[in-house]
């Protein structure tokens, strides 16, 4: 039997105990000024494994790596690694942190600006290069960027203009980018399909064409030897090596610009389908990523195993065929004589005696059927508190209750077992006690009772949200039962309320993309909402990721203002409420006593607001099980607050790779 619709109805839940909360203006604190709060605190690993994806500075495994695309090293043995929008330094004793570009993923992937180490920005960026005096040249978006040796960033080149495209986001589309030993670069101009050469004076011009025929061999019908380029490579003799995945062959062009073919089509050969990652010694021997291992094309023509096993992927250190490598991508030759490369998320070093280690980063140890098991953490979308106190995770098409004693997040089939059509994202118990959930794709909001019995109680059932029952469009993707009783949805950027008859009445916003804008009720405008919460007045608080990290506060009269953080700037700021700087907050929560909590993933923080308005960074301590101590939470993704005790998903890119911890605050 339902005991309550989850619309409406009088007071609070335990779900809005761990809701957000704060002051009502931004004076807020009279004359006394914020009293400085306790900051440090130590929190307990309880599920899963923090390895994966983060910005996390630090030593060798200790540190993250977000999405690393390529990989040089300098004459003294430091290894830099591009990781999207930064490139990250590893000296030879394996500390990692940030050389140049923004250590976050806030930052729009067009900014780009020049400056020194991290004031300055990258755009996405999947190719960079070193020269002879150290100086690195990173593709980023329709330029390339040239990072001297002490961290100076300026624009060494335009590109042009269809260099880049749109995959969600703005990227450059170089194969890759070298230099010679002149100081040349070269890199793949796909646009005018050639390869195109920068010389050292900052000078850009073709150096070879696409070709119909190389070596007496016709490329495919319709098509044109350099007609795609994936990958490009450059030996110790200045011989350049493009992958040519349209024709499946491998092109070498020397000095004199003379193109071959030095095999038979190599995709087809070595069945490792088009190559997009390459690197050469100083002998021209070709070293090349098939999935979970390397090969090696030698001078001979011969293609043998180098590392690892296609077959067989692993975190395994140890000699070449004896080691396990996870998904290899792009390596790059030191003059040390040793190869560094990229391995998902870490960064793995073979030494001239052919030993493969690890010099920094983790990846993720999961066991294959890691999803069935209690102890791991599949994708987790939201955090609840239920009635009982006790914390709720949905995972999709599984909800799943946490026992502390046992650190387990169990299956609750009364409450949790979705069907496997139906995935849940946002969660709220509403005051009666019953689950409510969001499930967008369908733009519908569910009740569940006691019972497990579960039912429609707003939204339309359509794919577009074009129509709806109730005569909105609506796409709900947070759901939150706030103190005054309310419940609150997100709707694109639009704050909305679900009525217990279904109905929806806006409150502020609209479904518009304008710019974030302050105003009375629909006349303000949001931007990527990220997180909802309340006071115990029933003011909203709302987190955005737009062009600043900003905390917005809708009254209950529906007026929206800014509350803390800024429209405009990012930062790791802490201060009195505008003056305070976040990067993307992602999750908003609040403790009894009207403090807010926020995630701010990209800077691997836990910020709090307290009721005073004055914006603080907590210090967090916690521990891996071999016992080695980290500073920082990696990527905080969800936030909730339950009983004195924080409850944070760790997870910058939301994927299995997650853990869940808990923070005691008193």
């Amino acid at each position: 039997m339902f005991l309550a619709a989850c619309g409406g109805g009088g007071g609070g839940s335990a779900t809005d105990a761990g809701t957000s909360g704060g002051n009502t203006g931004n004076n807020a604190g009279g004359n006394s000024g914020p009293v400085t709060p306790q900051l440090s605190f130590k929190a307990e690993l309880l599920i899963g494994d923090p390895g994966g994806n983060s910005y996390l500075d630090g030593q060798g495994d200790m540190a993250r790596l977000s999405e690393p695309q390529s990989i040089v090293a300098d004459s003294k043995g430091n290894i830099f690694v591009l990781d999207l929008l930064s490139v990250r330094k590893i000296t030879p004793d394996g500390n990692v942190s940030i050389f140049a570009g923004a250590p976050y993923h806030g930052i729009s992937a067009g900014t780009t600006g020049d400056g020194t180490g991290t004031s300055a920005r990258l755009a996405y960026g999947m190719a960079m290069t070193i020269d002879s005096a150290d100086n690195i040249f990173v593709a980023s978006g329709a330029s390339i960027k040239k990072i001297t040796k002490d961290g100076v960033v300026t624009t060494y080149v335009s590109l042009p203009a269809g260099y880049r495209y749109v995959n969600g986001s703005q990227q450059a589309t170089t194969a890759d980018i070298v230099a010679d030993s002149k100081g040349n670069l070269y890199y793949y101009d796909g646009q005018n399909q050639q390869i195109s050469v920068i010389s050292p004076d900052g000078k850009t011009a073709a150096y070879v064409k696409a070709a119909q025929q190389i070596d007496g061999r016709n490329a495919q019908p319709g098509t044109s030897f350099l007609g795609n380029v994936t990958a490009l490579t450059i030996d110790g003799a200045d011989n350049l090596y493009v992958a040519d995945s349209i024709n499946g062959v491998l092109i070498a062009i020397s000095p004199n610009k003379a193109m071959s073919i030095p095999d038979t089509r190599l995709s087809v050969k070595s069945q490792i389908g088009p190559v997009t990652r390459m690197t050469a010694d100083q002998k021209g021997n070709l070293y090349i990523p098939v999935r979970s291992s390397i090969s090696v094309f030698d001078k001979n023509g011969n293609l043998n195993p180098y590392l690892g096993n296609p077959g067989f992927p692993g975190d395994l250190n140890g000699k070449l065929l004896f080691a396990l490598a996870r998904k290899v991508g792009a390596q790059f030759w030191t003059q040390q004589g040793e190869m560094v490369f990229i391995d998902e998320n870490v960064v793995r070093k073979i030494d001239r005696d052919g030993n493969l280690s690890t010099v920094a980063g983790k990846n993720t140890l999961l066991p294959q059927n890691a999803v069935s098991q209690d102890k791991y953490i599949n994708i987790i979308r939201d955090l609840a508190v239920g009635p009982d106190q006790k914390l709720y995770a949905s995972e999709g098409y599984t909800i799943r209750q946490l026992n502390l004693a046992e650190k387990t997040l169990t299956v609750i089939p009364a409450l949790a077992k979705l069907n496997q059509t139906i995935i849940a994202t946002s969660l709220s118990f509403n005051p009666a006690g019953n689950l409510c959930f969001t499930y967008p794709a369908k733009n519908q909001i569910f009740e569940i009772d006691a019972s497990g019995a579960m039912k429609i109680i707003g939204g339309s059932g359509t794919d577009s949200g074009q129509s709806s029952a109730f005569g909105k469009t609506v796409s709900p993707r947070v759901i939150r039962h706030i103190s005054d009783g309310r419940t609150i949805i997100v709707d694109n950027n639009m704050l909305r309320q679900l009525n217990a008859d279904g109905s929806i009445t806006d409150i502020a916003g609209a479904l518009s993309n304008d710019p974030a804008t302050d105003g009375a009720a629909t006349t303000a405008r949001f931007v990527n909402i990220k997180g909802i919460s309340s006071d115990s007045k029933g003011n909203i608080f709302v987190v955005e990721n737009n062009r600043g990290g900003q905390v917005r506060q809708t009254l209950k009269d529906g007026t929206t203002r800014l509350y803390a953080g800024s429209f405009t700037e990012w930062g790791n700021t802490d201060g009195m409420l505008t003056e305070a700087r976040f990067i993307c907050p992602s999750s908003v929560t609040r403790d009894d006593k009207e403090n807010l909590y926020i995630a701010d993933s990209c800077t691997n923080a836990i910020r709090m607001i307290t009721k005073e308005g004055k914006a603080y960074t907590l210090k967090v301590q916690w521990a891996t099980p071999d016992g080695k101590q980290y500073q920082v939470l990696p990527g905080p993704f969800h936030i909730v607050w339950s009983a004195g005790k924080l409850y944070v998903y760790g997870d910058s890119n939301n994927s299995l790779n997650g853990a869940l911890f808990q923070i005691p605050l008193n």
